[in-house]
């Protein structure tokens, strides 16, 4: 593992403008400060894909502060379902065919790229050909790489973990996943992602809720992987043990109806179901509520963490969230497949008690951006 510090030359824009292309899905909000922020280091250009049904970033107003080029992609959709029919997850794959066109009409000098699919495996090829430094970026954990196919395992562990010369993984867990697949310690890098500290403050105003406080928020994708069913089902038991609190759910998605329906009558008031929430917004709605539960059953990070963090916010995370493991403490962490964790966590959660706050205040945008210039001025060809 290499750990990268303070250097008097590592904070400036080098003399020589050097080409960075970063090759990703689509431009978030979460991605979009740090890009940005790395044009005092680089010429930056983004090549991404299309957008997702469960997310459209194209509109957004960061989208048109960089310097974007849509690929020309096809994107294979699909919604998966447990056993009584409910979505469970949505997933898209974009197969970005000309991504090598663009590499040599762009002649980048170094190239960032996520994950372990065609774009890596295209850049993999520029990169060999040209001597272009390359990073690839990956946030997989041991847990969400669990259920793999046996092609994607011989895939990472034979072509990706072998010919990949530099890594950045954007948590422990996910350095853990990429040892564990055969990749040397000495070709990783680890690097937390960072939280748009201008948009999540402490102080601000507050979203307009009808429900009354204490308030407990659940920010998110309605769909069984975000634990959403789990969470709903330990308000209930709750309430009808005669608890006194309010659930805000902040997202959209295909179980919000039945999660509707899945409330007795009597508790309704105190379910507050938001549309997605524009992530200017985002913060407000935060500093709205008394406390975030992220129930969460396999994300390999969890941006709402440090968000709800960054705005006083106390939080709880599942275990299956890295970022949990990143900022909360122990007593805070939760199993959200074990009923009484749930119910513990919920009933801490609002009793709207604000005596933990954060620990680790979460990167900012420049300041990762500084960190990962310094890694991808130092990229190995080995």
């Amino acid at each position: 593992m290499r750990f990268w510090r303070e250097r008097p030359d590592d904070t400036g824009a080098s003399p020589e403008r050097r080409k960075l292309v970063i090759l990703i899905p689509m431009v978030s909000h979460y991605s979009a400060p740090w890009m940005k922020a790395l044009e005092e280091y680089f010429d930056v250009t983004v090549i991404v894909s299309n957008d997702e049904g469960n997310r459209n970033w194209s509109s957004m107003d960061y989208a048109s502060q960089l310097h974007i080029v849509r690929g020309r992609t096809i994107t294979i959709s699909r919604t998966l379902r447990d056993s009584n029919g409910a979505v469970s997850d949505l997933q898209y794959l974009q197969l970005n065919w000309d991504i090598v066109f663009q590499l040599f009409r762009l002649r980048p000098d170094h190239i960032i790229t996520g994950e372990f699919g065609l774009r890596s495996l295209f850049a993999l090829v520029y990169s060999g050909i040209t001597r272009a430094g390359l990073l690839v970026m990956s946030s997989e954990t041991t847990h969400s790489a669990r259920n793999r196919s046996l092609f994607r395992q011989i895939l990472r562990s034979q072509v990706f973990a072998r010919l990949v010369p530099n890594w950045l993984a954007s948590s422990t867990m996910a350095r853990d996943y990429l040892l564990s697949i055969g990749v040397s310690p000495s070709r990783v890098s680890t690097l937390l992602p960072p939280t748009d500290t201008t948009l999540f403050a402490c102080d601000g105003p507050a979203f307009p809720l009808r429900s009354e406080r204490p308030r407990v928020l659940f920010v998110g994708q309605l769909i069984q992987r975000k634990g959403v069913d789990l969470l709903v089902e330990s308000a209930v038991r709750l309430w009808k043990r005669g608890e006194d609190f309010s659930l805000v759910m902040a997202g959209d998605g295909p179980l919000r109806s039945s999660i509707e329906r899945s409330v007795p009558t009597q508790f309704q008031q105190r379910l507050e179901l938001i549309s997605s929430v524009a992530p200017s917004q985002m913060a407000s709605v935060y500093r709205a509520c008394d406390a975030l539960v992220f129930p969460t059953l396999e994300d390999v990070w969890g941006h709402v963490v440090p968000e709800a963090l960054a705005c006083c916010v106390p939080t709880f995370g599942s275990k299956f969230a890295a970022s949990s493991s990143e900022f909360l403490p122990q007593t805070h962490v939760f199993d959200p497949h074990q009923p009484n964790h749930m119910d513990a966590v919920l009933l801490q959660a609002a009793s709207g008690s604000r005596s933990f706050m954060k620990a680790t205040l979460p990167w900012t945008p420049s300041y990762y951006a500084g960190r990962l210039s310094s890694i991808v001025k130092a990229l190995s060809h080995d």
